[in-house]
Formats: C-alpha cells, sequence, structure tokens
C-alpha cells in the first residue's frame, strides 16, 4: 500500500483540523509546515508536544518537517542558518520523522546562479 502524506494546512489554518482531515482521508502521514498559523519553526516546546499529541491521537505519522531551511541568500551569514537546521533536526527527532523538507539557496547574483544550476545536474 502507498504512503501517502501532506501539507494540510492548505486545507484549514486550525491544526486538529488539519490532523482530523488527514484521518478522516485515511492519508497515514502529514508533513507539519504551519500549526495554528506558526511555522512549526517558532513554536514553543509545550506547543510542538501538543501538535505531536493531535498526531498520534488520530493515528497519523510525520513524514517531513516542512521547514524552511535553505530559505537564505548565498550571501547571508551562514551560521544563524546552521542553527535554525539544528532545531530542525531537533524537532525531527522529536516527531520521530525521517526527513527535513529543505531548499536550496537564493543566488543573489547572476553568476552564483550559475555555480548552483552547475551543481545540481
Amino acid at each position: 500500500m502507498a504512503k501517502l502524506s501532506a501539507f494540510a494546512d492548505e486545507v484549514t489554518d486550525d491544526f486538529l483540523g488539519q490532523v482530523k482531515y488527514l484521518a478522516k482521508e485515511h492519508m497515514g502521514y502529514i508533513e507539519p509546515r504551519f500549526i495554528n498559523k506558526k511555522n512549526i519553526m517558532d513554536l514553543t516546546k509545550d506547543e510542538l508536544a501538543d501538535a505531536g499529541k493531535m498526531i498520534q491521537d488520530y493515528g497519523l505519522k510525520v513524514s517531513a518537517i516542512g521547514s524552511p531551511i535553505g530559505k537564505v541568500r548565498l550571501d547571508e551569514p551562514f551560521e544563524p542558518h546552521l542553527e535554525k537546521f539544528k532545531h530542525a533536526v531537533d524537532i525531527a527527532l522529536l516527531f520521530e520523522s525521517p526527513y527535513i523538507r529543505i531548499f536550496r539557496a537564493y543566488p543573489n547574483k547572476p553568476e552564483q546562479r550559475n555555480v548552483i544550476m552547475a551543481q545540481t545536474k
């Protein structure tokens, strides 16, 4: 049987509503990104625990953390973003998720775009 997962914040802003919707549709997995209009990376420990309990109570699992990791320009300092990534890892471990959604950094000069594109071939 295929494993289906989804962002549910496009269905409703209310996280409980998201979880209920996916459970009703027999999705099996959720990729939490925005929980009650707040990015998962900005949640408190209590909010993360509450979200985890809702997910578990409705029989869902977390396929990946819907993080904004990588949404930085190449000329921005790397260290603060690395700290955010470490936080994303902690959240993934908390939700027992094997994956974190990430993005490729944004080039701020045309020559940087060419380098990025060459590395992805």
